[in-house]
């Protein structure tokens, strides 16, 4: 394989597309002055980084998010750290006079070329600066810094001129270089206006911020963009909305959340404020999440739209569907075997196996103690294992729940709807599932809810609805590339 400076985004690019071990970091953004909008050309505030159906989003619209969700995680710290090495790169090789000549760049330029083109690379350079959203004047700058980094590490280990580097030695190099210069980064809200600095260096805000838009993975970018898309469309369905109303909507929609997360025993009585910390996010602009923000406002939708006797019309026109996703259920519990029609490598069962294993574990389940010790010992499926194979209430609708299970469900509600006082539950099964068997308990009975009840379920879907056919998720998406 040809040998790329570290810090070229080319080089990044190529490695990402070789590597088993997943994709490479983004190469670090070299200077340019914050205050020029020209030069950010696709990265500015106002280029539209996505569209959906007649709706674009702009960097600054989404910059919000990238603040909440992208700073602290690992890939903002990532590239704000690769922005600063490579302006103390640039310090360092201004400081020992390591000059690049044009000529040698554009030597390693037709090396590049004629590399990618031996590899098949049809596109060549050019198709790979374009993968990495660059110009040629941009690329032309990352590969002299990485030719002068090549440079300093030399020196620094006192090789003589023209002999080879690896990797790892400039790598160490500048990690040292780093140490040396006491490089610090920083959090929001950068009062004193640096982001990151080191002795001879200093990273702005702006320049943090242009660097990461550029920076951020793709699958990242997406995740990011469809909530903001949503909330900009469903802000515009309510045009005369006060803006402390929708404060006041927020801030309430934070609390159920925190309040449903504190009376979560799985959570163990960590708040949702550190659960979401722990994840990268700001903690104290967790108002500006715009998950939570459509929320809070299908919210304010379906309260301005559906009041008692609309939301007993849609009830009573779509009763069927409502019952049978929230009416009358059964405790379900499993053990659940992997399998296919054919056995294959590491020990798969095939369906005939996983039936015959299952039904012979059958006479050995006198109680619920039995069937939940039975679990532990012989279920496959991780989530349910370790709560006794506890899949919750099923009812005959919820498509969270595979759909043999749920007709096994429909027959016994059928023959009984009640759970006798003399009857602890019983098993039914092995039923067959598209990726193995299982063998089910039946436990406890749930009626029909009150109105009061279904009308929480009426409102619940109705606010999905609203968000649905808000910016359906099967639209197409366009995301800047």
């Amino acid at each position: 394989m040809l040998h790329l400076p570290p810090y070229c985004l080319v080089w990044m690019a190529l490695l990402a597309a070789r590597s088993a071990d997943g994709p490479a970091k983004p190469a670090p953004e070299a200077p340019r002055p914050a205050e020029s909008t020209a030069q950010e050309g696709p990265f500015a505030d106002d280029a539209v980084v996505a569209t959906a159906l007649d709706t674009p989003l702009t960097w600054k619209e989404l910059e919000p998010v990238l603040l909440l969700k992208r700073v602290l995680s690992r890939d903002g710290r990532d590239a704000l750290q690769h922005l600063a090495k490579s302006r103390l790169l640039e310090v360092a090789a201004k400081e020992q006079s390591v000059v690049v000549p044009d000529s040698v760049v554009d030597a390693r330029i037709a090396e590049i070329e004629q590399q990618m083109l031996a590899e098949g690379r049809k596109d060549g350079l050019a198709g790979e600066m374009k993968k990495a959203r660059m110009t040629p004047v941009e690329f032309r700058r990352y590969l002299r810094l990485g030719l002068q980094h090549e440079i300093l590490t030399r020196r620094a280990l006192g090789k003589p001129d023209g002999e080879s580097v690896t990797t790892e030695q400039q790598e160490l190099y500048l990690d040292h270089l780093m140490q040396e210069r006491a490089f610090e980064m920083f959090s929001p809200p950068w009062r004193d206006g640096v982001a990151a600095k080191a002795a001879g260096v200093v990273v702005t805000p702006r320049e943090y911020l242009l660097h990461l838009r550029r920076s951020l993975p793709a699958e990242a970018l997406h995740e990011d963009v469809y909530p903001t898309l949503l909330l900009k469309r469903a802000k515009a369905r309510m045009p005369d909305l006060a803006p402390e109303k929708y404060t006041k909507a927020v801030q309430a929609e934070l609390q159920r959340v925190r309040d449903t997360v504190a009376a979560d025993p799985t959570k163990k009585g960590i708040s949702y404020d550190k659960l979401r910390a722990a994840q990268g996010y700001l903690a104290d602009r967790l108002e500006q999440d715009p998950d939570l923000q459509c929320r809070a406002l299908a919210r304010l939708w379906v309260e301005r739209n559906y009041d008692d006797p609309t939301l007993k019309r849609v009830y009573a026109d779509e009763r069927e569907h409502f019952d049978a996703q929230h009416g009358a259920a059964i405790e379900v519990r499993w053990i659940f075997l992997r399998a296919a029609d054919i056995s294959r490598e590491g020990g798969l069962l095939t369906f005939k196996e996983a039936e015959t294993r299952l039904a012979e574990l059958q006479p050995k389940v006198k109680s619920l103690e039995d069937f939940e010790r039975l679990v532990k010992a012989a279920s496959e499926d991780g989530p349910t294992r370790e709560n006794g194979g506890r899949l919750g209430f099923v009812t005959v609708g919820n498509p969270r729940h595979p759909e043999a299970v749920r007709q096994v469900v429909q027959k016994e509600l059928a023959v009984r709807p009640v759970l006798v006082a003399s009857s602890a539950g019983s098993m039914a099964g092995p039923v067959r599932l598209p990726n193995g068997m299982a063998l089910l308990w039946l436990g406890a009975r749930r009626g029909a809810p009150s109105w009061e009840q279904m009308a929480l379920y009426v409102q619940a879907e109705l606010r999905q609805r609203f968000l649905d056919e808000t910016l359906p998720r099967d639209k197409m998406i366009e995301v800047f590339e």
